[in-house]
């Protein structure tokens, strides 16, 4: 599980399965993270603009999509700021309409 948010600065945490709680600038879970922890541990740096975060995540979403068989063509990214979240969807809505 992920978990973020805003106090004096922004946080965010992973708790694994068993438990442990990890505190990162940045973090993934399932099956395509390793694929994502090599883009973000080459492309991620302080102060990133949103436009530049945002196309990062692309490129994250687009390799899992490209190396993982099982992977999903459906996505949401978040933006949490301190007073509200904006929701930014991906190719096709999400959830998905049937």
């Amino acid at each position: 599980m992920l978990l973020g948010g805003v106090d004096d600065k922004p946080e965010l945490y992973l708790i694994d399965e068993l438990g442990t709680l990890v505190k990162d600038n940045y973090l993934v879970c399932g099956i395509g993270s390793h694929f994502t922890y090599a883009m973000l541990d080459k492309y991620w740096h302080e102060n990133m603009g949103l436009d530049e975060a945002t196309e990062l995540i692309q490129k994250c979403i687009k390799e899992i999509q490209r190396r993982v068989l099982v992977s999903s063509s459906h996505y949401c990214i978040e933006v949490c700021y301190c007073d509200h979240t904006n929701t930014i969807q991906g190719e096709i809505p999400f959830p998905p309409v049937n």
